[in-house]
């Protein structure tokens, strides 16, 4: 599903000395169908504010969100059926788990959407597969004996079970280790182009960002202060610094190269995260 954002507002009231305005203004974004998006910026920019108006968590004080054939404004209401398009992943989405088996977490969801007995298993089997989970040893499972990195997996397989178009994820990499963090992005891709979703990534974590998006916008105070594809937006390194944001350290590497005639591009995301990972391997390697 494609998303559009027109003249988005919302403000928050705030009784404070500051006069400082919080929320989102003037939001405007055109997102295409299948496409990763990247939403950066430090904390109190507006990200998840603006996130929560995708599926109508929030109502535009004014503008419009529309959402493939939804238009969603101030006066919407009855806004179920959004809802069941767009899966939201919070931030250490593991805290949200509650039953007292994998199944029956994963099972909430799809009931509340009506499903039979036999959809509703098929969806858990898919999303539990899509996440590398095996169905048959972990169904019967208690999430809580789980190691922090197959909770992240349960969580948001309990989103994908619900079989969104479109999903969010807010920090979706934080507190795990480096092994379980780099699994995790890699099966995001592959979900992501499997079930051709419509993907909102928002972190502080630039090196995720780069790897994961095509297209970021980057927030301040409630603002998008510029944006571009991936590529465009992370050869402002003067801009992000100055937004306390800084550059993926793949980036920072070829930079290193480039100013030592050791680099003409371009490469992948990828590859630039493989060529940094190998940079700092040989580096590591004459120091021991």
């Amino acid at each position: 599903m494609a998303v559009i954002l027109e003249n988005v507002y919302y403000k928050y009231d705030v009784e404070d000395n500051t006069n400082i305005e919080y929320g989102i203004f003037n939001i405007n974004m055109n997102v295409e169908q299948g496409k990763t998006v990247g939403i950066i910026g430090k904390t109190g920019s507006g990200k998840s504010t603006l996130m929560q108006h995708l599926n109508a968590l929030y109502l535009p004080q004014k503008g419009k969100v529309i959402v493939g054939d939804f238009i969603v404004d101030k006066k919407s209401k009855d806004l179920r059926n959004l809802r069941k398009k767009v899966g939201m992943v919070f931030q250490y989405p593991e805290d949200q788990l509650f039953e007292e088996t994998i199944f029956n977490d994963l099972a909430f969801g799809p009931k509340n959407l009506g499903l039979s007995k036999e959809q509703i298993e098929k969806a858990i089997r898919g999303a539990m597969a899509d996440l590398e989970l095996d169905f048959d040893s972990m169904k019967d499972r208690s999430p809580y004996q789980l190691s922090g990195g197959q909770k992240r997996k349960v969580a948001i397989a309990s989103v994908l079970a619900m079989n969104p178009q479109i999903l969010v994820l807010d920090e979706p990499t934080a507190g795990l280790d480096p092994k379980s963090k780099k699994d995790l992005l890699n099966l995001l891709i592959s979900i992501k182009n499997k079930r051709n979703l419509t993907l909102f990534f928002v972190s502080h974590n630039m090196d995720d960002v780069f790897l994961l998006t095509e297209y970021i916008y980057v927030m301040c105070d409630g603002r998008i202060v510029f944006e571009g594809s991936t590529e465009e937006v992370f050869k402002e390194n003067t801009k992000l610094r100055e937004l306390d944001l800084g550059v993926p350290f793949s980036v920072e590497v070829l930079e290193l190269l480039e100013k030592r005639g050791m680099y003409k591009g371009p490469l992948k995301p990828m590859e630039l995260e493989e060529l940094a990972d190998l940079l700092v391997g040989i580096i590591r390697g004459k120091n021991d």
